[in-house]
């Protein structure tokens, strides 16, 4: 079975970020399947594009995007756009394809500042992939939007 090791922002060596044939795919997150209790769009915080961003409770929330275009498939870039106000990272799961592993957030400053998380990935080809984003323990940062390169 494939495991996918955590992330940290800037972790991530310049040399294991693919490129994307064609146009990236790019998913509004406001726009993806939104579940548990707590997890809302919003927009109190200013600089988010598209119409909103996610917010998530502290465990339970879950946003999925179905249906991702991962090109011909293969070593993909996955970029999450995402703010996180306060002191401390925060930590939950990426689910791709049913396969799940950690995704740390780092802050960012304050709630309206917005940064990306790239994060290497293995797509299958077409639109086939799904990717969930969990909070299991610590509200996850804001999510805004996700890219594929």
């Amino acid at each position: 079975s494939k495991r996918i090791t955590s992330f940290v922002m800037g972790s991530v060596p310049r040399n294991l970020i693919a490129t994307f044939s064609g146009s990236p795919a790019s998913y509004q997150a406001e726009a993806a399947l939104l579940a548990g209790a707590g997890t809302k769009t919003e927009t109190v915080n200013a600089g988010y594009s598209g119409s909103s961003y996610v917010n998530f409770p502290a465990t339970g929330g879950s946003l999925t995007f179905n249906n991702a275009n991962g090109g011909d498939g293969g070593l993909r870039t996955l970029r999450v756009r995402y703010a996180l106000g306060g002191a401390a990272t925060r930590t939950g799961q990426l689910v791709l394809n049913g396969v799940v592993s950690n995704i740390v957030f780092a802050p960012t400053a304050s709630w309206t500042s917005w940064t990306v998380l790239e994060i290497p990935l293995t797509l299958t080809a077409g639109n086939t992939n799904t990717i969930e984003f969990k909070s299991t323990g610590t509200d996850l940062a804001n999510i805004d939007e996700m890219t594929v390169r």
